[in-house]
């Protein structure tokens, strides 16, 4: 996923979000930005999703089964959507080149980013379609970024804590039925059937959207007054 290198408060996020690239990174977002902005008429167009790419867990031990796992669903939702695009931390680019590759993926199909300041953070995570979260340890801070840049999420709570926030998460947005599956298999069925239908995607788009500003997750001002009591 486009990972964050600074830390902001949630109230400075509420004063200004833009959908237009920031000075000196247009070459990195104008691909994605024209193909929103002026989409070409009767031609299907790509679906763009992002995932958290975590390579560790929270109880430090090594869980390489399961993120091959997990990249084997992310990859056959990329072979079941041809016109799906995966944006990867470039950080682990070689070892998922090769992995895709074998998995019969085009290379144009997995796009890597590196980091960014918060705010060119939040701007480009609107760009994508849809986050894919990794179970075995959730996003966090990164996931509160990109509800709040109204990019839906797919995430499988598990039992540890550190799989649970982004449930925690979707369900303080109010969208948490239609954000949290409780199966790998519901994780790869969901995702498929939100990048094959543009206008179920638009409309859980449009509705995370629409609650950012009275939904539980981002009302700060409650929140304060909680943790003074």
């Amino acid at each position: 996923m486009f990972t964050e290198i600074t830390q902001n408060s949630r109230s400075q996020k509420r004063r200004g979000i833009s959908s237009s690239a920031p000075t000196g990174h247009s070459n990195l977002l104008s691909p994605l930005r024209s193909r929103i902005a002026s989409p070409p008429p009767l031609i299907e167009q790509p679906t763009a999703i992002a995932t958290a790419s975590r390579s560790h867990s929270s109880d430090g031990v090594d869980h390489g089964n399961h993120h091959r796992v997990l990249f084997r669903r992310q990859t056959r939702l990329l072979l079941r959507r041809r016109r799906a695009r995966l944006f990867f931390r470039r950080r682990y680019s070689p070892p998922v080149i090769l992995y895709a590759a074998a998995q019969g993926l085009q290379p144009d199909q997995i796009i890597f980013t590196d980091v960014a300041m918060k705010n060119e953070h939040i701007r480009r995570s609107a760009l994508a379609d849809l986050f894919l979260d990794t179970p075995l340890c959730n996003a966090h801070t990164t996931e509160i970024d990109i509800l709040w840049a109204g990019l839906p999420m797919i995430t499988l709570p598990l039992e540890k804590m550190a799989t649970r926030v982004a449930g925690s998460l979707c369900l303080a947005s109010g969208l948490g039925e239609e954000m949290i599956v409780l199966s790998m298999k519901e994780y790869e069925e969901r995702a498929v059937s939100l990048a094959l239908s543009r206008s179920k995607l638009q409309a859980l788009t449009n509705k995370l959207k629409s609650v950012r500003m009275t939904c539980p997750l981002f009302d700060t001002t409650h929140w304060v007054r909680n943790l003074e009591r």
